[in-house]
């Protein structure tokens, strides 16, 4: 069995050491990675922003990406090498990458290098990245593909609402939907929806997890 999961945010570069990023810290990616593993299930290949919680356990390869070019890139290239029987995409993917930039005279700075600190106001032109989850079903036929819907402070049915909306028009085969307001510590709810709209509610990463690892493996086995 061959395992894609997904962990972490992408950063999008903006000249030379200056990067737009998240604040996704991959630990609930990490613990799926972990559960799969401890389950002694195929090949796990961990694709991660720098700086996410890697699994504890060995797992087959962990795989560093920077913007989501790279992340839809290397997908590609571990889709095309093997059969992918579940994918995990638990990453917090930028909607946004970097277009240009100018400076209050309105010319274009040049990003390759450091920008400069001469500059009393910077414009950033931003331009929308693929939507990598659409192309799932496409690189990744065969697959059991869990979605992740995260949202902030919204009503119960709009996060369930918008999570089933992800779902149907990606072609997914269950969706966690979380609302970041129920995170803590040792909270993180959830709610994995399927493709008939039943819905099962968890209270920790770890038992987030363990249902992803069941709901998959029921799917291919």
């Amino acid at each position: 069995m061959n395992i894609i999961i997904t962990s972490g945010g992408t950063s999008e570069r903006i000249d030379a050491v200056r990067r737009i990023t998240n604040n996704s810290t991959g630990r609930l990616g990490a613990a799926i990675a972990d559960k799969f593993a401890l389950e002694g299930f195929g090949n796990i290949f961990y694709l991660c922003g720098r700086g996410a919680v890697l699994p504890k356990s060995n797992v087959s390869d962990i795989i560093y990406i920077e913007g989501v070019d790279s992340l839809e890139f290397l997908i590609k290239q571990i889709c095309n090498r093997y059969t992918i029987d579940v994918f995990v995409h638990a990453m917090a993917v930028s909607d946004y990458t970097i277009a240009s930039a100018v400076d209050v005279c309105g010319e274009e700075i040049d990003l390759t290098n450091k920008i400069s600190s001469k500059h009393n106001e910077i414009t950033l032109k931003l331009k929308k990245t693929i939507k990598i989850i659409s192309h799932l079903r496409e690189y990744a036929p065969l697959a059991a593909i869990f979605g992740f819907k995260l949202m902030d402070n919204v009503q119960h049915e709009i996060l369930i609402s918008a999570a089933f909306e992800l779902l149907k028009k990606n072609n997914c085969d269950f969706v966690l939907a979380n609302d970041s307001k129920y995170f803590s510590e040792n909270q993180h709810i959830g709610y994995l929806i399927d493709k008939d709209k039943n819905i099962s509610k968890y209270y920790t990463k770890e038992e987030i997890a363990a249902a992803i690892v069941t709901s998959a493996l029921k799917l291919r086995t």
